[in-house]
């Protein structure tokens, strides 16, 4: 008995056949009008019908091509699906471009906002109640993060976050936000004083003080002013129950590559057989007058704002550490962390790294970014 084809298969040979009959066509009707000559407009009416017909050829070769890279980019399995939730001056953007070079190695559709390059308030409830589906999810969580649409759009996935030294994520987006350093002449401890008395707006508040348990929170209200200790001590504890809940991994930027290998190890991804590598992290160039935080007081003024960061850090570093000195002896981990930080692969996947701004339609473009294009498309996968 012959296998039945599924519906999707047969649509797929459907379109591809009408595809190639209307290329043919096309071609067949553009060499004919090649050999007709005529003098004046004639010449130049038939001149623009060869351009068009050319232009229909060329729209065939393009379709077809696209069911092709459709056809080869099967469903991935639920063991590969990740979320990960980027927080500011962390290093989530190494992480980001990690797994975009994942995605383009295994397959895996990502998920990118519509347009404006962030997403915009109730756009993943709608995306989700539309029935679109994803593997990967990397990009900033804006305006809150929305655990439970993110659930659904990103469904049985591996979740994960990343968190830095509070005093070391302060001074570097201090750096980075180039106004308030100059602005403030380098000066930390000031910046922190200004914040306090509510002198800037609640996006550069909440930017500098316990940035990272406000994006967790997944909640409007600022951790940055107007809150007390045990307030702040009382959100990261509320944080870390939902991080826990979730059985998130939490990665540390003190050690980029044995994140990395924690993160591989933990979904069977085999990196030594993958062309997926650490890329250089950005560096903030220094300059004269950027800001540090050298003393106590510095760090005592930073650290006051930055509690509930503080507590949050101390606790998944311990952990952190604790499970990569366990992995010590695990061959799999190891070799993950050795293949991390090797050279790239000569023959590396183009634009393998790179993820776009918004999500893109993807029967444009040049033929080596179809294949980038559907992984990044606005639908998603389909099941």
């Amino acid at each position: 008995m012959k296998p039945v084809k599924s519906i999707s298969q047969r649509a797929k040979q459907a379109a591809r056949a009408q595809i190639r009959i209307w290329g043919s066509r096309t071609k067949r009707k553009n060499s004919k009008i090649l050999r007709i000559t005529a003098p004046g407009s004639m010449r130049r009416a038939l001149a623009a019908l060869t351009l068009l017909t050319a232009h229909a050829a060329n729209i065939a070769s393009e379709l077809e091509a696209f069911v092709d890279a459709a056809a080869g980019a099967p469903t991935a399995p639920a063991s590969d699906r990740v979320v990960f939730v980027k927080t500011y001056k962390t290093g989530s953007t190494t992480v980001s471009e990690f797994l975009a070079q994942i995605g383009y190695e295994r397959g895996l559709h990502a998920l990118h906002p519509s347009e404006s390059g962030h997403f915009k308030a109730g756009e993943l409830k709608r995306r989700a109640d539309r029935g679109e589906r994803f593997d990967l999810s990397f990009r900033h969580p804006t305006p809150t993060l929305d655990v439970l649409s993110l659930g659904r759009l990103v469904p049985n996935a591996r979740w994960c976050t990343i968190m830095r030294e509070p005093v070391s994520r302060f001074v570097s987006t201090m750096r980075f936000v180039r106004r308030l350093d100059e602005r403030f002449r380098g000066n930390a401890a000031a910046l922190v004083d200004s914040i306090q008395k509510k002198r800037l707006p609640d996006g550069d508040a909440n930017t500098f003080c316990n940035n990272v348990a406000w994006v967790l929170s997944g909640e409007q209200r600022t951790l940055a002013y107007g809150v007390s200790r045990e307030e702040q001590l009382a959100a990261a504890a509320a944080i870390t129950a939902r991080l826990d809940a979730h059985e998130t991994l939490v990665l540390m930027q003190k050690d980029m590559s044995a994140s990395l290998a924690l993160l591989a190890s933990s979904l069977n991804w085999d990196l030594a057989a993958s062309p997926a590598r650490l890329r250089s992290a950005r560096v903030a160039r220094g300059r004269r007058g950027a800001a540090r935080c050298e003393d106590a007081a510095c760090r005592n003024a930073v650290l006051a704002c930055n509690a509930a960061d503080s507590q949050l850090y101390e606790t998944y570093e311990r952990r952190f550490d604790a499970e990569i000195a366990r992995r010590a002896g695990d061959e799999r981990f190891r070799a993950n962390r050795r293949a991390v930080v090797a050279a790239p692969a000569r023959n590396a996947p183009p634009f393998a790294s790179k993820y776009p701004i918004n999500c893109q339609q993807p029967n444009t473009g040049p033929p080596e970014r179809r294949r980038w294009k559907l992984l990044n498309s606005c639908g998603g996968r389909v099941d």
